[in-house]
């Protein structure tokens, strides 16, 4: 047991049951579908241009859905491009002051060049020793709260 475990009495990664609203299944499916078309279009002889503006939409549909539907201390980054996940949860971390733990869904790469979880990758690599893999659901991660030191 970690020292955080029994600071807190409970682990990250314990069973919880979440019941999400029609409005975010609903916001869920919406996101999954755009993203999709989205990456159809990438598959069509675009110039870098047009694709550069494709991969930002995605980029932003994704902040924009999380910033509408996802908990405080989550972040669903399904969809993302490796460098924009990475820049994001950057920002997420520094806008919040890393004063909690933050759950961050990554998937597991499934969707993936030769699938391989290239965000999740990323991260441990970013965070080191921070970040927890969940080992029920190894799409996702736990980013640790830093501890303030007195």
């Amino acid at each position: 047991m970690s020292r955080n475990q029994r600071r807190s009495g409970y682990s990250s990664f314990e069973r919880v049951r979440v019941v999400y609203s029609p409005k975010y299944t609903a916001g869920r499916a919406s996101l999954q579908s755009k993203i999709k078309q989205l990456y159809g279009k990438l598959n069509k002889n675009f110039l870098c241009d047009k694709k550069n503006s494709i991969i930002d939409e995605i980029n932003k549909a994704v902040i924009d859905w999380n910033a509408e539907y996802s908990p405080r201390n989550e972040i669903d980054l399904h969809g993302m491009t490796r460098e924009a996940a990475l820049d994001y949860v950057g920002k997420k971390v520094e806008e919040q002051g890393h004063i909690d733990d933050l759950t961050i869904i990554t998937g597991q790469g499934h969707h993936s060049k030769d699938n391989q979880p290239v965000i999740k990758q990323g991260l441990l690599k970013k965070f080191r020793s921070r970040v927890q893999v969940n080992t029920e659901n190894p799409g996702k991660l736990v980013l640790v709260k830093r501890q303030k030191l007195n």
